[in-house]
Order: structure tokens, then C-alpha cells, then sequence
């Protein structure tokens, strides 16, 4: 048991971060949708003079077909390689000189792109972003050229250990989905693409009923809808539906039980004899997010998690938690590192803090701390423009609510009581994978 004492600092920390005024986002955001089905939200900073915008397309690795393998992620990097008015170079140039810089990233979901700016240029932004996401030219020259560039990422992510065990427990969660695939792509897959397979994937999906643009700053909503109304207005909607969300089989589909042993992933780089672990969870729909979430913390956070108090834990580099969404299911990433000898260790101690939880329940002052901890991270991500953007934006795109982007409403609801049959169901109903990579040395 915790000793009063820490208990006692615990609901003193609670307290204090509880009397923190919400995020400085001023008023609420206004949310919308345009004609062509577009949906949109501005989260007004007042007094900012930069305003956020982010964009999520629902192009993600899980929407690809057959040959398409790695075109979401070939094509997220062709949007910036140039369009019928702006040659290769002058998406980024044209963003750079109002002192921006567009970036992207693929998710199995989602496209992302994003960038911050004075308020003053919000609309010109707009237009240059909307023009490369709706023109992108997909030069064959250019596409070989940003083919390597891709091709070299995969390198580093194949000697990434906690990369390669994030992405196996991802596979043994949806084995035969094409959830299972990372979203950066193969090398087989990203090397057979065709610019004509890009054209296809990006007339199939990127479609303005498929597009949330969420903007956070010092941008009043008028003028903010406004700007989306000129610069997206008139993207038509294609006749035929937009196609539908990759479909996430029910837990007891995917694998009736855990597997006996861990996944094992070997890499070739990293420090020789060390250990990145990881443990995936596909549990929650969307209502009960929250509670996984402060489970997760619960259990390895490194800061308040059980692990970390237990004298006997062999981890001794560190536990991050990652929670995704998708089609409405949230799966929960534990992953870290071990310098300690070779094993899935890890993996035990986390299963044996599970059990813990389950037979001893966090009590009203261990959830307050936790409670704490997640949103004083949260805190954290939603200080800036670009952080509260992001979390509007991937709720925006979710279909969730974003009048409660610090998570403080939500997460008063969770109990202990909660947590801890979460916790039975992860280590019973749940469907779980897991995976240890081992660092080798490069022949």
C-alpha cells in the first residue's frame, strides 16, 4: 500500500493543477460544416497573434487497396512536390515566406498536415494548402526522387527497436486487417507504386467531405470561416459515397486469447544487449477512452505508475503510453526500454502490475494523482497553437466532441472501480498483443 504521506502529496498535486484555469483558448470553439461537407472548427486564443491550421484527411494506410500499398504515405510526401501553378518547391516556398513550414505525417486513419502562421496570413495559407491537397501534380521525376526519400525512412524505422515493437504488436492485433500494416509503408509496396496508382488513390479519397480543418490562434471564427468558405468552398463532392472507415472486428474476433509467448522483433541498431518492449490493448469504443488512457498511467507511467514503485521492476529505461483511435475503437500502447539482460521481463511486469490493480483497486486519492498526471500532460500539449489545434482537429475528424480538449470533464467520471475491471478485461477479455525487439549488432 502507499503510504499516506505520498497519498496525501498526491491529492496536493490534484488540487493544485485542478485550480489552473482551462486551457487559454478564451471562448468556445465553433464548429461547422460547409456546404460540400467539409467540417471545420476554430478554437479562438485571443490575443495571439499566430494562428494554427491542421488539416486530417481520412487517407490513411487503412484505406489502401490492392497495388496501393504505401501510396498513402508516398502520396502524403508528393502533395508538397508541386501543382499546375507551383513548381516543385513552391507549396513549401510560398508557406516558408509567410513564415511557416507545412508538415505531414500518415497515420493508418489519416493524412495529417499542418502549419502555424501570423493571423495575418491565414488565408493565403489556406489557399496554398488547399491547392496542393487538391492539385498535387505527381510528376513521375519528382515521384522517383521522393520514392528514395521514403525508402530511407523505412530504413531508419526498421532500426528503430520501440518502432518495430510498437509496429509487431500492432500486426498481432490485426493480423489479416489492413490495420496490421505500419503506415509508413513497405519497401516492396513503395517501390511499385506508379504515379497513375497515386492519381487513383488520391481521386478515390482525398474529397472535401473527407476533410476536417481545424484552426486555433488568434483568428476569430468569422473571419477564420470566412477564409475556408473562399479557399475550400468550391471543392465539389464527388456523386459516389465517400468511402467508408476500415472496419475494427469486435475483440472477440480478433484473437480469443493472448498469445502464450511475445512477438519477437530483432533490429540491427540501438546499444547491443538492449531491450524495447511493448504491450497493446485493443479494448474501448469511444466512451470509455478516458478510462483506458488513465489505466495506462496508471499501471507504467513513469512518473506515478505502479511499475515504477515496485523495487523489483526490470525496467530501467523509461515507459511511454500511447493511446490511438480507430473507427471509434481506442488501442493503448505501452512501450519502452530495458538496459537489463535480454528477455521479456518487461512484459511480465507489466501483467504482474495489472493483476495488481485488479486486486488492489486505486483508491479516491490514487485516481485524483493520476487524474493529475494526465492532465497535466494534456496541459502540456494544449499550451501552444499547433497543441490545441491537433487535439481539436483529431477529435473534429474522430467525430468527438471538442468542447472538453483538456479532458477535464471526461476524466472526473472515471473510478477507481473502473479502472480496475478495465484492468480484469486486459488481462482476460482483452485482446492483447505483445513484443520484445532485441538490438543485434550490424554484420
Amino acid at each position: 500500500m502507499r503510504p499516506p504521506k505520498a497519498a496525501a502529496a498526491w491529492v496536493a498535486a490534484a488540487a493544485a493543477l485542478l485550480a489552473v484555469p482551462a486551457v487559454a483558448c478564451g471562448a468556445e470553439p465553433a464548429v461547422g460544416e460547409l456546404a460540400n461537407g467539409l467540417r471545420y472548427c476554430v478554437v479562438p486564443r485571443p490575443g495571439s497573434a499566430l494562428t494554427a491550421i491542421d488539416v486530417w484527411v481520412r487517407a490513411g494506410s487503412a484505406y489502401e487497396g490492392p497495388n496501393e500499398a504505401g501510396a498513402a504515405h508516398l502520396l502524403e510526401h508528393m502533395i508538397f512536390k508541386g501543382t499546375p501553378t507551383r513548381g516543385p518547391g513552391g507549396v513549401d516556398l510560398a508557406l516558408e515566406n509567410m513564415g511557416g513550414v507545412l508538415s505531414a505525417g500518415t497515420l493508418r486513419g489519416f493524412a495529417h498536415f499542418h502549419t502555424v502562421v501570423e493571423g495575418r496570413h491565414v488565408r493565403e495559407a489556406l489557399g496554398v494548402i488547399t491547392d496542393a491537397l487538391r492539385h498535387p501534380t505527381l510528376d513521375a521525376v519528382e515521384m522517383e526522387r521522393e520514392r528514395r526519400v521514403v525508402l530511407a525512412e523505412l530504413a531508419r524505422r526498421a532500426n528503430d527497436g520501440g518502432v518495430a515493437a510498437a509496429d509487431a504488436v500492432w500486426a498481432g492485433l490485426f493480423a489479416g486487417s489492413p490495420l496490421a500494416s505500419p503506415p509508413s509503408g513497405a519497401v516492396a509496396g513503395i517501390g511499385s507504386l506508379t504515379p497513375e496508382a497515386l492519381r487513383r488513390f488520391h481521386s478515390r479519397l482525398y474529397r472535401p467531405d473527407a476533410v476536417c480543418v481545424a484552426m486555433a490562434g488568434g483568428t476569430a471564427p468569422p473571419a477564420a470561416t470566412e477564409a475556408l468558405e473562399a479557399s475550400l468552398g468550391d471543392w465539389a463532392k464527388p456523386a459516389e459515397p465517400a468511402p467508408a472507415p476500415p472496419s475494427v472486428p469486435g475483440r472477440d474476433q480478433l484473437l480469443p486469447r493472448a498469445a502464450a509467448n511475445p512477438i519477437g522483433v530483432a533490429v540491427r541498431s540501438g546499444p547491443e544487449g538492449r531491450v524495447w518492449f511493448a504491450a497493446g490493448f485493443a479494448l474501448s469504443d469511444g466512451a470509455s477512452d478516458l478510462c483506458d488512457r488513465m489505466l495506462a498511467l496508471l499501471a507504467a507511467d513513469p512518473a506515478v505508475g505502479r511499475m515504477a514503485q515496485a523495487a523489483t521492476t526490470a525496467v530501467t529505461g523509461g515507459v511511454s503510453v500511447e493511446t490511438s483511435v480507430i473507427a471509434g475503437h481506442s488501442v493503448t500502447v505501452i512501450c519502452g526500454a530495458d538496459d537489463g539482460p535480454m528477455g521479456a521481463s518487461p512484459l511480465a511486469a507489466i501483467r504482474t502490475t495489472l493483476q495488481g490493480i485488479v486486486d488492489r483497486p486505486p483508491d479516491a486519492a490514487e485516481v485524483a494523482g493520476i487524474r493529475a498526471r494526465l492532465l497535466g500532460l494534456r496541459l502540456f500539449e494544449l499550451e501552444t497553437c499547433a497543441g490545441s489545434v491537433r487535439a481539436a482537429g483529431l477529435n473534429l475528424a474522430l467525430g468527438r466532441p471538442v468542447n472538453d480538449l483538456s479532458l477535464r470533464q471526461g476524466s472526473s467520471a472515471v473510478t477507481g472501480a473502473q479502472i480496475a475491471a478495465r484492468a480484469a478485461e486486459w488481462l482476460t477479455k482483452a485482446v492483447r498483443a505483445e513484443a520484445v525487439a532485441h538490438s543485434e549488432a550490424a554484420p
